[in-house]
């Protein structure tokens, strides 16, 4: 991958990477509690990038705010990663199967972007807001469907898990970035029932990092 990092645009977003790499290496662990006065002396800034950080970091299911404990880093925890892959390998064959026959030639050619973005990023959140896109690309015929937006939400809420997974794995991410192009030339071939397994196999690969990962916090 190339190893370039894109500078941070705002103070805002200096203070969210700086966090994020923390919760993402364990150096912040589940339940540390996130002081804005404190994040703002130690990075120079005032208070307003310090909470314009936090709520993104919320909105990506990495903190959670309490009216009276103030905002902690959100706990990762295996039985919701398992809750939440267990329907991801159940609805997503489905959704593939309904949505393969309408999938046009210009979401296949989005989504080879998508995959040369993804082999071009070191940035952990980037990647897992791209991979989230890049599945989504097949489906988006389904878009008003419920369906749709149950399978959306579940990648919504993997979204962080898979982030933490693959902080400081470049092999494990040119492994998923292999699957995706596997994936692509399964839709380009016109055959569906291989786009399935290679999902199933991709999510299966997945969870099992995850699961090495969040086991081996907990040792």
């Amino acid at each position: 991958m190339d190893s370039t990092v894109t500078r941070p645009r705002t103070a805002s977003e200096f203070v969210a990477r700086q966090l994020r790499a923390r919760i993402l290496s364990g150096t912040l662990p589940a339940g540390a509690h996130l002081r804005q006065n404190h994040i703002a002396t130690e990075f120079g800034v005032s208070s307003t990038p310090v909470r314009e950080a936090l709520r993104e970091l919320a909105a990506e299911g990495l903190v959670v705010s309490d009216a009276h404990r103030g905002n902690m880093v959100r706990g990762l925890t295996l039985p919701d990663v398992c809750d939440i892959y267990e329907l991801r390998l159940a609805l997503e064959p489905i959704l593939i199967r309904r949505s393969f026959p309408l999938v046009a030639d210009d979401s296949l050619t989005e989504a080879e972007g998508m995959i040369a973005r993804m082999a071009a990023t070191t940035d952990m959140t980037e990647w897992s807001q791209m991979n989230r896109h890049f599945h989504a690309i097949f489906w988006l015929s389904h878009r008003e469907t419920r369906l749709f937006r149950i399978v959306e939400s579940l990648q919504d809420a993997a979204m962080p898990y898979v982030a933490m997974s693959l902080y400081g794995r470049d092999d494990e991410i040119e492994r998923s970035n292999i699957d995706h192009r596997a994936i692509l030339a399964a839709y380009r071939q016109g055959d569906c029932e291989h786009a399935v397994t290679l999902n199933h196999r991709h999510l299966e690969a997945t969870i099992t990092i995850i699961r090495e990962k969040l086991e081996g916090s907990e040792s």
